[in-house]
């Protein structure tokens, strides 16, 4: 059991290392514009993949039905909005940033499950939640003045920095949605992990093939990549088996601190695969302010308080 959940830990975090990785790649180095073509393409190879794991590999017996796009509609939506505003602020935020501020889905979730749930939400969980706003405020504000350095702060009038940041702001919010909704609909229908992920790309995917046909008409549609765009198909398939593979084995404060642990590798990432400068000390005090607010959540869930209290 625990070198299964020694796997588990290795399977996350080195898909969702990975995978950002790539999608970086697509969206800065080779330059495409053609977002919910990337998506498109990336949600097909998913199901491709599912479909052989589910019925060549687990044997589960799928039942794809009427029904399934009612029970998994809201959650394909979710995951739309929140891998297609990922991409978006990847394309102008450094990896760095854009794990710090992936942050901000912590305290909406926690906030949700206080007000429905009854959930307390104590100091050491308020501790996080200040250090997750000072974490943002020092990367972006870091982020901005290296942008200004190199005389490219500006995109089309508007902040490069702050056009990711407001495009985290819905990333955030859309995984916080995603986040509940899956969970709340794996517990509700009993599905298992790899069930569960092809249902909500499979649901999904005319919904992206619709919004790519109408970007196609005015970005055109990139060919020359397409084999990157595929490979990248491939690594958000395991980032989505291996997010609904944990969610399974461990608890909500475990795979806080996982992802707490991942911080750092995860900021690194770019710099060791050339995507993103070293940068100053205040970025990395920025990622080190992250990886600790997680950190301190996780705990706060592991030491809980009085329901529906605020310390």
């Amino acid at each position: 059991m625990e070198f299964e959940k020694a796997l588990a830990v290795l399977f996350f975090s080195s898909s969702s290392m990975v995978n950002t990785v790539v999608n970086k790649y697509l969206v800065t180095s080779l330059r495409i514009k053609s977002k919910f073509f990337i998506l498109s393409v990336q949600t097909f190879v998913i199901v491709l993949m599912l479909l052989f794991l589910n019925y060549f590999i687990a044997r589960k017996d799928l039942v794809l039905a009427r029904e399934v796009a009612h029970v998994w509609g809201p959650v394909s939506f979710s995951l739309v909005l929140m891998i297609y505003s990922g991409l978006q602020a990847n394309e102008h935020l450094p990896i760095s940033l854009f794990t710090v501020l992936k942050n901000g889905s912590i305290p909406l979730v926690a906030l949700h499950d206080w007000i429905f749930f009854g959930d307390a939400l104590g100091a050491l969980a308020l501790a996080s939640f200040l250090l997750i706003f000072l974490s943002s405020a020092i990367g972006t504000v870091s982020d901005e003045k290296r942008h200004s350095a190199l005389g490219n702060q500006k995109f089309s009038g508007k902040s490069v920095t702050f056009i990711g940041v407001g495009w985290m702001a819905v990333n955030c919010l859309s995984s916080a949605s995603y986040s509940i909704r899956m969970s709340t609909t794996v517990k509700n229908t009993n599905s298992p992990s790899t069930v569960a992920s092809l249902y909500v790309n499979l649901v999904a995917l005319p919904l992206l093939l619709l919004f790519s046909a109408a970007e196609a008409a005015s970005l055109g549609v990139p060919s020359s990549n397409l084999r990157w765009i595929v490979i990248s198909g491939g690594t958000s398939c395991l980032i989505s088996v291996a997010t609904a593979c944990s969610a399974r084995i461990f608890s909500t404060t475990t795979m806080t601190m996982i992802a707490a642990l991942n911080k750092a590798p995860m900021a690194l990432s770019g710099v060791i695969f050339g995507l993103e400068d070293v940068g100053s000390g205040w970025k990395w005090a920025s990622v080190a302010l992250a990886a600790l607010s997680a950190f301190l959540y996780s705990v706060s869930r592991s030491n809980p308080v009085h329901p529906k209290s605020v310390v």
